[in-house]
């Protein structure tokens, strides 16, 4: 499965969809989990995830989830990372952004 993102002029027209390999799509609100044991993934941002957050606070939560994939719940450094967010202010057709691993590891507190 894939997740596609349209980043519209405002927040209220943004869209992303999940692809299944069976070639259904599902219209997702807010964020999205794949592959390894999304279940438990998911299950952790549903309950910490709110809209607007700050980027900090949302990659915070968001490395927090990853590590929900085992019991008991691992460390994600990191190092171990690789982020990027969506973004209008940029000009160019992409809206997405890498962050440095200086910047998720500010984000983390590390």
């Amino acid at each position: 499965e894939i997740f596609v993102a349209e980043v519209g002029d405002t927040a209220e027209e943004d869209q992303i969809y999940r692809l299944m390999y069976d070639g259904s799509v599902a219209d997702i609100q807010g964020f999205g989990v794949m592959g390894g044991e999304s279940e438990q993934v998911e299950a952790h941002l549903g309950q910490h995830y709110k809209p607007n957050l700050k980027l900090g606070k949302a990659i915070s939560i968001a490395v927090t989830a990853l590590g929900q994939d085992v019991e008991p719940a691992r460390t994600v450094e990191a190092s171990a990372l690789e982020v990027a967010v969506l973004t209008r202010a940029r000009s160019q057709p992409r809206k997405f952004r890498r962050l440095s691993d200086a910047d998720v590891a500010t984000a983390l507190g590390s």
